[in-house]
């Protein structure tokens, strides 16, 4: 028996005490998927060693997370708050100096009491905290991206395991279009739903990243290469992108966001070396695009607005929307050419 579901279940239908089992392969020969599926199904973690890093060093960093668990057997009950597409699903054990980030969405404002049991040294505990879910908060703008990459690296997961589909590419897509989570396996569907939106003669604002490397033809093969490598079982590739899509699971801050950043860089019309990864910035909770010199807010895709405003860089007219609309100035921020939308209005400042 070779196939991984079958392989994973076995282990899953004999793990009648619900041990947590910890994967650590070595190595590119190894089947990311079989191990993967194992510690997914019971809750453990995944670590892999590949060739040219310290094994003592990988082995004892994973023995002293483990060694000392500080509360297990976790649940979180969110009281009278409706919250979807948490994560992560199924809540892992708590080790000592080590934390856990649970993100997720919801719609209606509440003050609720956050409930959460667990096991301490076998006794059972519970807590229980009193916490404000606002409307819309100006603060801490970062979650929305922290949740954006925590959900695409289980939806990226989804397809490496068990096969994409429309509904899941689709999601990827408009999940990390709109906040910006750029990586070798996103890039490529934010690039095919590019290519299916935009019309002959429209602005390149609908496209920003089909328009920015639109110069180099072989970079489009290198991010078809990165996504295919989700289906292989097992070598560097498959082994890159297990590691890097459950660090996206695990987001827990911006410097996390962008996994296998070092292999997007492509050839620019100017002839230098440019990164994908690093002509992204998230402002008021949304991705913007760099695209040659202009700065393009993602929402400008799906703006459904008959108020547009061109207004040119420096002018009275560009001071008058810095003072009447402060929220403009972190967009204008960004440089002398950007389109964005605020208040359901398209702003276009140019030089």
């Amino acid at each position: 028996m070779t196939d991984e579901k079958d392989l994973s279940q076995i282990v899953a239908n004999n793990n009648a005490a619900k041990t947590r089992i910890f994967v650590f392969g070595i190595d590119y020969r190894i089947d990311t998927h079989l191990l993967d599926r194992i510690a997914g199904i019971s809750g453990g973690y995944r670590t892999y060693v590949t060739p040219g890093e310290d094994l003592e060093v990988k082995l004892s960093s994973f023995y002293e997370k483990i060694r000392f668990p500080v509360l297990t057997g976790i649940s979180v009950d969110f009281g009278e708050v409706k919250v979807r597409n948490v994560h992560p699903g199924k809540l892992p054990d708590l080790f000592r100096n080590s934390q856990i980030v649970i993100t997720g969405r919801y719609r209606v404002h509440a003050r609720t009491t956050i409930v959460m049991k667990g096991t301490i040294a076998g006794e059972k505990k519970t807590f229980e905290y009193r916490l404000d879910f606002p409307d819309r908060s100006t603060q801490n703008e970062f979650i929305p991206q922290i949740w954006a990459a925590q959900h695409v690296g289980y939806l990226l997961d989804e397809i490496r395991l068990n096969g994409e589909n429309r509904e899941l590419k689709d999601e990827i897509m408009e999940t990390a279009r709109k906040y910006g989570i750029v990586t070798p396996y996103t890039s490529l569907l934010i690039l095919e739903e590019e290519e299916r939106r935009r019309m002959p003669g429209e602005s390149p604002a609908a496209a920003p990243l089909k328009t920015e490397i639109s110069h180099d033809l072989s970079f489009r093969g290198t991010l078809e290469k990165e996504y295919g490598h989700m289906a292989d079982r097992e070598g560097m590739g498959s082994v890159n992108a297990s590691r890097e899509i459950y660090a996206l699971q695990n987001t827990i801050n911006r410097t996390q966001v962008y996994q296998g950043k070092e292999r997007l860089e492509y050839r620019a019309q100017s002839g230098g070396v440019r990164n994908l990864a690093s002509q992204v910035r998230n402002v008021q909770g949304r991705a913007v695009y760099q695209s040659n010199n202009v700065w393009i807010d993602s929402a400008v895709q799906n703006v459904r607005t008959t108020s547009r405003r061109k207004i040119q860089f420096g002018t009275k007219e560009y001071f008058g929307l810095l003072a009447n609309e402060p929220a403009s100035a972190q967009f204008l921020a960004l440089g002398k050419n950007v389109q964005f939308v605020l208040n359901n209005v398209l702003y276009e400042i140019h030089e």
